[in-house]
Parts: structure tokens; C-alpha cells; sequence
């Protein structure tokens, strides 16, 4: 079993990202902590979400080791890094503040919410989109891979030929202790 984790901001196009992988790579099981979605090539499940005590999340994490195949696990909170304990591999994403903040300001349109100027200030920004999960990666899993993103329709494809190649990497691996 390989777990890949691939952690960073909101709303820079994680959850799109093992969406198209799981459809791409019919060995993948692709989870999405914080909508607590599974999916795969056949269906989409829903599965516990990342919530609950560190124990619980740490029981999560184990539970997903121990899954066949390849296992993507996408996540914009940082604990999943501390809870894999220098397991698997973990792409890191991060963004500028500018972009997180347009980010942030079209999720709210779309969801219909307000967004909050006295809560979004730039240091709040800059912390959010890159700030937290440097820190975060360094500390707890110090060899990992960190892909800027400046322009989501074009800097994705650098990530997406990284995945293939883990993906690639691990499934061979699998494959051949069967």
C-alpha cells in the first residue's frame, strides 16, 4: 500500500485534482478529508471526514495505510502531515495571498457568503495560503515535494505529471508483492 497525501490551501483545486486522478488511474482510491468523500474509477462513497479527536485521525490515517492499492488522501489542514508520521509521500501545494484571496473571494460568491475583510487581512492571507503548511511539512515530513501555484489552469499540470509518476512508482511496487 503507498499513501500519497496532497495538502494545501482551499479553494487552489485539490478536490478537482483526485476527482480527475481517480477517474485517470482505475488502481486509486482517492479521499477527501475535509468533504469526507472517497472515490474511485467506479463510484464516490462517503466516508467519516476528517473531524473528531487527534486519536480518531490518527485511527483514520491507520486505517487508510492498511488499504490495497494506492491511496490519495487530499486535505487543506495540515494535521493530516503530523498524523502520517513520515509515512508515504506528501505534495504540498501553496499559492501567493493575492491568489488565495481572489480564491477565497469566488467560493464565497459562489456559496453565497459574505467575505470577511476584517478576518482575510494579508497577513492572515499569507499565512493561509502557503505560511502554515511550510511550516507544518518542515517539521513533521521533511522530504516532500512543494508546487506553487500562480495560475490554476496551467501550474496543475506539473502536479498531475508528479502524481502520475508516484503513482506509477507505488503501484508497481504493489503490484509486484501480490
Amino acid at each position: 500500500m503507498a499513501l500519497i497525501s496532497l495538502v494545501g490551501p482551499h479553494a487552489i483545486g485539490k478536490t478537482t485534482a483526485i476527482q480527475r486522478w481517480a477517474k485517470r488511474y482505475h488502481k486509486l482510491t482517492a479521499i477527501s478529508c475535509d468533504l469526507g468523500l472517497v472515490y474511485n474509477f467506479h463510484n464516490k462513497q462517503k466516508e467519516k471526514g476528517w473531524q473528531g479527536s487527534a486519536e480518531e485521525k490518527r485511527a483514520l490515517v491507520q486505517k487508510w495505510q492498511k488499504w490495497n492499492g494506492v491511496v490519495v488522501i487530499e486535505s487543506a489542514r495540515t494535521d493530516i502531515i503530523r498524523f502520517m508520521e513520515g509515512e508515504g509521500h506528501l505534495i504540498l501545494v501553496t499559492c501567493n495571498w493575492e491568489l488565495h484571496e481572489m480564491n477565497m473571494r469566488e467560493r464565497c460568491a459562489a456559496k453565497n457568503k459574505k467575505f470577511r475583510e476584517d478576518y482575510w487581512t494579508e497577513g492572515k492571507l499569507v499565512y493561509e495560503s502557503c505560511g502554515r503548511y511550510l511550516n507544518s511539512a518542515e517539521k513533521n515530513m521533511p522530504h516532500h515535494d512543494l508546487f506553487p501555484i500562480w495560475n490554476k489552469q496551467t501550474d496543475w499540470q506539473s502536479v498531475d505529471a508528479r502524481f502520475g509518476e508516484l503513482f506509477r512508482r507505488y503501484h508497481n511496487k504493489s503490484a509486484r508483492r501480490i
